[in-house]
């Protein structure tokens, strides 16, 4: 069964706001699978979701698509990124791998020599529910020793011994099923020896906290610290220290500061100074940039947008697993 859910990038002037869904595309309905509803309910807030059951037809048609559609809106504009299209595959498909960082109970991207050990853990959305998952952390700087050794899910290490400055964090994680199928996940941490002084009195970002009571965690762990970044969104990502204005993605994408924006400030923009120090590590191959707009909210009816969560089978359907996805999905630092 896939879950689809469908946001809205800001509150909407009244309740409910009721969507039509439209499902077309090479798969069949009915046959092959089976939509839920065409009619979608956001009673308060910003998110709602519908489901699809998948039916196992018996026949070998690997990589058929549902193409599903926002195709009218009540109490909302219908926005760019209203189409999505959900994949049916057979077989073994490739796993989703991410990495989260924590230090001292919260997740930071920023760490601090004095508080303590750092854990790293490797989150893996795999489509095929029966596959297992092998690990391996050992290109990860070697500065970076880690307790478990290097083919674990998890990866914690001290950093009181640490140089102040940037580490990569690279994990290679391969799926157990047939063929097999790998899949990298990089993640760059800056190590301070001293956290940053924060006052009581400042809201840096605007959101209403003090500097002091967001702290120096990372709740998005996008590379901006929660007291310079107001928004926890992945899609969107500061365009500069204390400002409003972001860069922003598709939903279901992520933007994150790279290498060098990371090792140099806590926001987007860089000069030339930062990049020439950092070099080459500025912009690693194997990452490819996606297009950005500025992010702007307005006043008047929110922009609708779907975003698709990783699509699960509830139990086993015979030869046939089913993934939900953008077909272009990749992460972006």
């Amino acid at each position: 069964m896939a879950t689809i859910r469908v946001q809205l990038n800001g509150v909407a002037p009244a309740y409910p706001v009721v969507l039509d869904i439209e499902a077309t595309g090479s798969a069949t309905a009915d046959v092959d699978y089976d939509l839920a509803t065409t009619s979608l309910e956001i009673s308060d807030g910003l998110e709602a979701s519908f489901d699809i059951s998948l039916i196992a037809d018996g026949l070998g048609d690997d990589r058929e698509s549902v193409d599903l559609a926002i195709s009218g809106a009540a109490g909302a504009v219908i926005g760019n990124a209203a189409t999505q299209r959900l994949i049916i595959a057979e077989g073994n498909v490739l796993p989703e791998v991410s990495i989260s960082s924590s230090q001292a109970g919260e997740p930071r991207t920023v760490v601090i020599a004095a508080d303590g050990v750092v854990s790293l853990e490797a989150l893996v959305e795999d489509p095929n529910p029966s596959d297992g998952q092998l690990y391996d952390w050992s290109l990860t700087d070697s500065a970076l020793q880690p307790a478990e050794g290097y083919n674990a899910s998890t990866f914690s290490f001290d950093p009181s011994g640490l140089a102040e400055g940037l580490y990569r964090v690279r994990l290679n994680v391969v799926d157990t099923g047939n063929p097999l199928q790998p899949q990298v996940a990089q993640r760059w941490l800056r190590v301070l020896t001293n956290a940053p002084v924060l006052d009581d009195a400042n809201d840096t970002d605007g959101d209403g906290v003090s500097d002091q009571s967001d702290g120096i965690g990372d709740a998005d762990l996008d590379g901006v610290a929660d007291w310079l970044d107001a928004v926890d969104s992945t899609a969107l990502l500061l365009r500069d220290a204390g400002g409003s204005a972001h860069l922003q993605t598709d939903p279901g994408l992520t933007r994150r500061l790279g290498s060098a924006a990371i090792a140099a400030r806590d926001h987007a923009p860089l000069t030339p100074a930062p990049l020439a120090a950092v070099g080459t590590a500025a912009a690693p191959a194997d990452h490819a940039p996606a297009a950005a707009s500025l992010a702007a909210t307005s006043s008047a009816a929110p922009a609708i947008v779907f975003t698709m969560a990783a699509a699960l089978p509830e139990k086993p359907i015979t030869t046939q697993e089913a993934f939900a996805s953008l077909e272009d999905r990749k992460s972006v630092v």
